[in-house]
Formats: C-alpha cells, sequence, structure tokens
C-alpha cells in the first residue's frame, strides 16, 4: 500500500483502513479478494444490485450477438448489442429471451440494436464509451 499518488492525492482509505478503489468485492474465508465489478458500473434494479456484466454474458450466448454493454438509465437496465455479419436476431427476441432466463429484474426494459459501439481508443486498449450508452438510453425514454 501506498500513502498516496505521485504528485497527486493522498490514497482514499475507509474508516475501517480498506482501500477505497471503486470496486465491488467480498474477501474470501482466506482473506483473498473476490472482484465483482466497479461501484459505478453496478445497477441498483428493484432493490437489487446487479452487475451489469452478468446480463452481458447471457445476452453474449444467444445466437447472432456479437457485442454487449448495459447501462443503467433512470433505475432500469438498457442493454445495447451489436450483431455478428448476417445475424437474423431481432431486439424483441433478445428482450424475449432474456424473459424466459433471467429473474424479472434483470430483464433489460430496453434492448437497443447498434451498428457499432462508441468507443475510445487508448494506451490502455479500445473500450465502449459507456456514458455516451447512458446518455442515449437516457433519451430513448427508458
Amino acid at each position: 500500500m501506498t500513502s498516496g499518488y505521485l504528485g497527486g492525492p493522498a490514497v482514499p482509505v475507509d474508516a475501517e483502513g480498506w482501500f477505497a478503489s471503486g470496486d465491488l468485492g467480498s474477501t474470501t474465508a482466506s482473506g483473498a479478494f473476490h472482484y465483482r465489478c466497479r461501484a459505478g458500473d453496478a445497477l441498483r434494479l428493484r432493490g437489487f444490485l446487479v452487475e451489469p456484466a452478468e446480463i452481458e454474458s447471457f445476452l453474449l450466448e444467444q445466437d447472432g450477438v456479437d457485442g454487449a454493454k448495459v447501462v443503467g438509465a433512470g433505475g432500469v437496465a438498457v442493454a445495447f448489442v451489436t450483431l455478428r455479419p448476417g445475424a437474423v436476431v431481432t431486439a424483441a427476441d433478445l428482450h424475449d429471451r432474456c424473459h424466459s432466463s433471467l429473474a424479472a429484474f434483470k430483464v433489460p426494459a430496453r434492448i437497443e440494436v447498434l451498428d457499432a459501439f462508441p468507443v475510445t481508443t487508448g494506451t490502455n486498449g479500445t473500450k465502449i464509451r459507456a456514458a455516451q450508452l447512458r446518455e442515449r438510453a437516457a433519451q430513448l425514454g427508458a
């Protein structure tokens, strides 16, 4: 552990002495940390804390789906997907599959099919611009 960042602020530590990383997780009996997701990415859906990756993983398992990103908007999940070339699947098809396989509170309120995700590329690779998708979800009135 370090006392701070070079030329930056002190390391954020909570009242119990834990490093406040912004990650959600749990510790095992042996004391190992099991990472779940970033706290800012977790969704509160009908009172349950849900990892977007859980819904994304389900969508990625569906035939024809090439990419998936789930964001929160107005207290609901909104899913954005891209399809494999030549895939014949609709947002309604995917929504029906979610209804039949996921807990009701995890079913996205809306699924949008995109030609491509908005991305940014940097030294850490290419990342989907979740903030832009959240704005789009809000505009859709999800």
